[in-house]
């Protein structure tokens, strides 16, 4: 019988009666804790504890022993968000992450932006470390920094013209207008820009009936048309 049964941290050799020890322990009955340090003269190299017989090491050190310097980072080197320079012990973060160990999510702007004080090179905001860019600035890109024609529904001049990408300016279709060809003609035409209205209308997309002060007339004998005023309004568009 081996002394002590190896006391549980060994293999007793029966036709020996010898113990051999496993990893951590030493001694004829395998009951003296062995520093698993390089050289037994340090435990865990000086980069970590031991527990449960193996060395856990601090972040940034890799090894049995904790020997090998890696970078900081959560559970992996760098997070899993960056690439680590072993030769200086430091991580390089991918945009949107900063830290020693590329833990802390960061705006992803340009790399001065650090606490997200110019995100999104000031064209959108930073949401769940991605840039919504404004679409009615007309920049695009995973940074906003893509300059293309204002718009919505993430197309240049909303899909109702074409992008003069050299002017940053929208060339609306017929029945649009506005600065994203989002605004419609109502009762009128484009031209130049603007909306060009019927007789009757007012307003940027000729949506005002007589100013909203009276009723379009048609006057089927000579295909004119003429507002009717509600009384304490005037003029053609009953705008006085």
């Amino acid at each position: 019988k081996c002394p002590n049964d190896c006391s549980g941290n060994g293999i007793c050799n029966s036709a020996l009666l010898t113990c051999f020890c496993n990893p951590g322990w030493r001694g004829l009955d395998c009951s003296e804790l062995d520093c698993p340090g390089v050289g037994c003269d340090s435990e865990c190299s000086e980069h970590g504890t031991i527990v449960n017989s193996k060395c856990q090491c601090d972040i940034g050190w890799r090894g049995t022993y904790c020997e090998n310097p890696g970078c900081p980072g959560n559970g992996e080197d760098c997070s899993g968000h960056g690439e680590c320079n072993s030769a200086l012990h430091t991580c390089i973060c991918q945009n949107g992450w900063t830290g020693d160990g590329c833990h802390i999510p960061d705006c992803p702007g340009n790399p001065n932006c650090r606490g997200c004080n110019v995100e999104c090179n000031g064209y959108g905001t930073c949401l769940e470390n991605k840039c919504r860019c404004d679409e009615l600035t007309g920049w695009r890109g995973s940074l906003c920094e893509v300059p293309g024609c204002p718009g919505s529904k993430g197309k240049d001049c909303s899909g109702n013209g074409k992008c003069d990408s050299a002017n940053h300016i929208c060339i609306c279709d017929p029945g649009w207008m506005g600065p994203a060809c989002n605004d419609p003609c109502v009762h009128g035409y484009p031209k130049d820009g603007i909306c060009v209205c019927d007789p009757c209308f007012t307003g940027s997309g000729c949506q005002s009936e007589c100013s909203g002060f009276g009723e379009c007339i048609d006057n089927k004998c000579d295909s004119t048309f003429e507002c009717t005023c509600v009384p304490g309004w005037s003029g053609a568009a009953c705008d006085i």
